[in-house]
């Protein structure tokens, strides 16, 4: 009705992506050389603390970027800058763990070849 998504859109392609972090734990899961539940556990928890983690401070910058212009709305709500802000923290969240897997394969191959 009015226009603005208040704090946390609840979209469908929120859900759905929410909805993907086993899958995506199991991806980060198979990087590993050998299989064991307690790792894939492990993973599970890496990816959805990352996930928190992002949310949490996109949901801080919503401080200072999410005011309304209109003055009937309260100063206390925030608002999304854009349609699509909380989908895509929760996909930068889930992007964290394979982007730091993946610096740090990259630093271990580069000490290995300067040897």
């Amino acid at each position: 009705m009015t226009g603005y998504h208040f704090g946390i859109s609840t979209n469908t392609l929120d859900y759905l992506t929410f909805a993907s972090i086993p899958v995506f734990g199991m991806l980060y899961n198979s990087t590993r050389a050998e299989f064991k539940k307690s790792e894939l556990l492990l993973d599970l928890l890496t990816v959805l603390f990352c996930v928190l983690i992002i949310f949490g401070i996109g949901l801080y910058f919503l401080i200072y970027i999410g005011r309304s212009p209109n003055p009937l709305f309260p100063e206390y709500l925030l608002i999304e800058p854009f349609d699509f802000y909380s989908t895509m923290l929760i996909g930068i969240g889930i992007a964290t763990p394979f982007l730091a897997l993946n610096l740090i394969k990259n630093k271990t191959l580069c000490r290995h070849h300067d040897l």
